[in-house]
Formats: structure tokens, sequence, C-alpha cells
């Protein structure tokens, strides 16, 4: 996996999509399968390997964001995916209260719950688990706060965004003998 903080590249993007989003619950699935869509070009989402990890780092970035960030109700949230030094990046941009710092110290990775006991099992909540799962799909991330807007970009390996070889069919040219 390569390096945990990517460099801020996303200034350099070689943009595929740029997305606005009401920030409200029900609109974060619909969100996520455009980023995926031009994520994966002309591929079909299904047969590509990365996708899931695309798919959960992206929603869980976004549900953060509306749930927890403040973000303006009237204000939209900015997403763009984009290309730059061999990574794809989706940026999140928005107007909430800035991350918590602690959540970005890679010297402390987040603590994983341990679920192997019962009393683990018990412990267990519903929330908590979306900056481990954001952390743990991702090749890199970067986030910076200026002028009152955060800016969260995830980076991602473009090879799992593509189909895996055994997934590719190839169907002889028309007149080719086959």
């Amino acid at each position: 996996m390569p390096e945990r903080s990517v460099a801020a590249a996303e200034e350099k993007l070689r943009v595929r999509a740029r997305l606005t989003v009401l920030p409200d619950l029900r609109e974060i699935a619909p969100a996520v399968d455009e980023a995926v869509r031009a994520a994966v070009g002309p591929h079909q989402p299904s047969l590509c390997p990365g996708v899931d990890e695309l798919r959960l780092a992206l929603t869980e970035a976004l549900n953060n964001v509306v749930e927890h960030s403040g973000h303006p109700p009237e204000q939209m949230i900015e997403v763009c995916v984009g290309d730059h030094e061999g990574l794809l990046h989706v940026c999140i941009e928005d107007a909430g209260k800035p991350l918590p710092t602690s959540l970005l110290d890679e010297s402390e990775p987040p603590a994983e719950p341990e679920i192997g006991t019962p009393q683990g099992l018990e412990a267990l909540q519903e929330g908590g688990w979306g900056w481990m799962l954001i952390r743990s799909t991702t090749a890199g991330l970067t986030y910076r706060r200026q002028a009152g807007r955060n800016r969260l970009c995830l980076a991602f390996s473009p090879e799992t965004l593509k189909p895996a070889v055994g997934n590719v069919v190839a169907f002889p040219k028309p007149g080719c003998a086959g």
C-alpha cells in the first residue's frame, strides 16, 4: 500500500468529474454512484475489485460531513474526482467545522474494537467506525482547512478500479475466425 499521506496533489488533478451534493443523507448514495461511474470510466463497476472500498470510503466521508460537521444545510458539498501522479483522488469540500486534528495523527491509528469476546461485541456501537474505514480503504489522504472550508482528498489505486484480468471477456471482431 502506498504511503498514507499523499502529497497535496489535489491542486494538480486531471479532473474526471465535479459534483455538487445537497447536505442530506438521502443524497449521498446517488452522489457516490456518480463518483464511482467517473472513477471507473468505461468499465462495469461490479467487475472492478476496488469499487467497494471506494464506495465505502466516500459514503463514510460524506456521511461525516452531513452528520457531524455542521455544514450549512443551504450550501452544497462539492466533490471532485480526478487523477494525479498515478492515483485516483476523490476530494470533498465543505463549509463545516474543522476536522479534529486527532483524526489526522498517523502515529496513532484509530483503535479497532475488540470483537473476539462477548464483552467486545456488547461494546460495539453503531457509529464510530467511519474514520477507521476511510483510513483502511484508501491508499492515502490529505486534509486542509482554508478560508473556512474543509478539503479532504482520498486517494485510491486506479488499478483496483479496472476490471480484474479474469473478469474481462474478449469477443472476436466481426469477420474473424473464432
